[in-house]
């Protein structure tokens, strides 16, 4: 999973305030910037328990932190499997960075 440089969105949170996630009438989630002004069990400080792509609005930025990176081209690829390689002769090459059993 990679989530730079297009991070995974969620649903837009237009800024702080009290939200209904569930469509019942009962305010379920607080969002906030500083400090809560509610009871409620689910209380989310923005910037450390979510993140926005506009800061304080926005979408919700699913894993935030995970960022992954390639450390070698072999890494984008599979290998291509060696009785494939043998069926076509040699003519199909192996991927970079894997190697096989085969003699081509």
């Amino acid at each position: 999973m990679v989530n730079s440089p297009n991070p995974y969105y969620g649903c837009y949170i237009p800024g702080p305030g009290l939200y209904d996630m569930d469509g019942d009438g009962i305010n379920d989630l607080e969002i906030y910037t500083a400090t809560p002004s509610s009871s409620l069990a689910t209380r989310l400080l923005i910037g450390t328990d979510i993140v926005l792509s506009s800061g304080t609005s926005g979408y919700i930025i699913a894993f935030p932190t995970i960022i992954c990176t390639w450390k070698e081209d072999r890494d984008y690829l599979w290998p291509i499997p060696a009785d494939q390689r043998v069926l076509t002769g040699g003519m199909l090459t192996q991927n970079p960075g894997w190697i096989d059993s085969t003699n081509f």
